[in-house]
């Protein structure tokens, strides 16, 4: 059984990996979106959004808010440096 239960926290893993590879690849993308004119470089409103929307998701699984903020500001400061190097 533990097995098992090991088993799909494996493939849940590695969804989990490609997700955030893909949210990487897409900061990139907003990286060379705002070297163009017109763009500001980091909005620390975007990120204060998608905090908040994070929560509401994570509060409806189960989540609490401290370990969501924890992991997401992990994710959003290498999307800010993904995004300064594009």
């Amino acid at each position: 059984m533990i097995q098992e239960l090991n088993r799909h926290i494996d493939q849940l893993d590695g969804q989990i990996i490609q997700l955030i590879a893909q949210r990487m690849n897409l900061s990139r993308d907003i990286g060379k979106e705002k070297q163009k004119p017109g763009h500001e470089v980091h909005l620390k409103t975007r990120e204060i959004e998608v905090l908040d929307k994070v929560k509401i998701l994570g509060n409806a699984a189960g989540l609490d808010d401290a370990f969501i903020t924890d992991l997401y500001q992990v994710i959003l400061a290498k999307s800010r440096r993904l995004e300064n190097l594009s």
